[in-house]
């Protein structure tokens, strides 16, 4: 049984005595005792605590997270009535960091295995190396978004912990990496060699200030993940000062959970993971409070699904860029106004890819530009 890999969480015995206790998320379901027995595959979201930090190289404490952040998140009042999640418990720890690795990504796939998406309260961010393995074993390509203010690739490929985890995925001996996207980093924080790396290999970047400046286009990159990571490092410290090396500059409360909703809503997305939260340096329990919020959001989002691609519900939109020499084709939803876009696979004749865009991108190609999105994947396919 899966539920052997776990321990209860800690919860103060103060949450049961809060009013209007069964309209709260504290009346999920917890899989310990008498619900032991209860099948993964009868909920959608099952939460996982993952108390490990022996990777972590400046922000150690983050092993206490997961608790401090369920002490806030089953205080709030559900956003929909009918809600199936579940709550596993906290990762009993390996002897030693390889065998808490291979244990989080055991249950990972055992997760997904029973079509139910893993909602991971951390523990330092190097965990997101085993996760994003459950998940390549699961699919054709897999897309990683991680919202955070650097690049996590270390400055030695032979080390692996909290810094440099990055360096796994994307040298991983594998052909499933399709993207790896990072979302409010901070330039003066980032070394122009691992820029150039993240543009030799056409991943995604968002800088912090362009995030910021319309956080509605954050939105499709959010759209095309199958694994969002984040580094609570990403929000500035007034919001979040939970990390030992939390910035004066980074995403506001508000902005951090609209990508969480975001991130939720997204039909394709299959794990969501929030990381490196240290209570040692929390502030009457602000950063755990905004976790949970983070963390609320994105269930909203995740019960608003509209699968409205596959539906069929879209309008077709062809753009002649005449100066290239190319059509773009873009489609809109009728149903929730989201809009994608087809890159031409050149190899094979027919073929194509659809990835998500915005308005934003229909509107530089009236204007005679191809969209940043349609060559950076036209690079990699091609």
């Amino acid at each position: 049984m899966i539920n052997s890999y776990f321990d209860p969480p800690k919860i103060d015995a103060s949450i049961k005595l809060l009013s209007n206790l069964e309209e709260r998320l504290f009346s999920i379901t917890h899989l310990a005792g008498a619900n032991r027995a209860r099948k993964l595959s009868d909920f959608d979201i099952i939460i996982i605590g993952i108390p490990e930090d022996r990777n972590a190289t400046i922000n150690k404490g983050s092993a206490t997270a997961p608790d401090a952040i369920r002490n806030q998140l089953f205080k709030l009042f559900k956003p929909f009535e009918q809600l199936k999640i579940a709550d596993l418990g906290n990762l009993k720890l390996g002897e030693t960091l390889k065998d808490s690795y291979a244990g989080l990504k055991f249950v990972v796939e055992e997760i997904l295995k029973a079509e139910a998406l893993p909602l991971v309260l951390g523990g330092s961010q190097d965990l997101t190396f085993p996760i994003y393995q459950a998940i390549e074993g699961s699919r054709e390509t897999v897309n990683l978004a991680i919202i955070d203010s650097k690049f996590d690739f270390g400055s030695d490929d032979q080390i692996f912990d909290s810094t440099s985890y990055l360096n796994k995925i994307v040298f991983h001996e594998s052909e499933k990496l399709f993207d790896v996207a990072n979302i409010g980093y901070q330039t003066y924080y980032v070394p122009q060699s691992h820029l150039d790396l993240m543009s030799k290999m056409h991943f995604s970047t968002v800088r912090l200030g362009q995030a910021r400046t319309d956080i509605a286009e954050t939105e499709p990159t959010l759209r095309e993940a199958d694994f969002v990571s984040i580094d609570i490092s990403a929000i500035k410290h007034s919001d979040a000062p939970a990390h030992e090396q939390a910035s004066v500059h980074g995403f506001y409360g508000e902005e951090i959970c609209q990508m969480a909703f975001y991130t939720g809503i997204n039909d394709k997305q299959t794990c969501f993971g929030i990381f490196e939260l240290n209570p040692e340096y929390d502030i009457k329990n602000r950063t755990a409070e905004l976790a949970a919020q983070i963390i609320w959001h994105f269930i909203q989002g995740f019960y608003l699904r509209r699968n409205d691609f596959v539906t069929g519900r879209v309008k077709k939109l062809i753009v002649s860029l005449e100066s290239h020499g190319q059509d773009i084709v873009f489609y809109k939803s009728k149903k929730s106004s989201r809009w994608w876009l087809e890159v031409p696979v050149t190899r094979q004749k027919n073929k194509k890819q659809i990835i998500s865009c915005s308005k934003k991108d229909y509107k530089m190609a009236i204007n005679q530009e191809i969209p940043e999105r349609w060559w950076k994947t036209y690079h990699k396919i091609n």
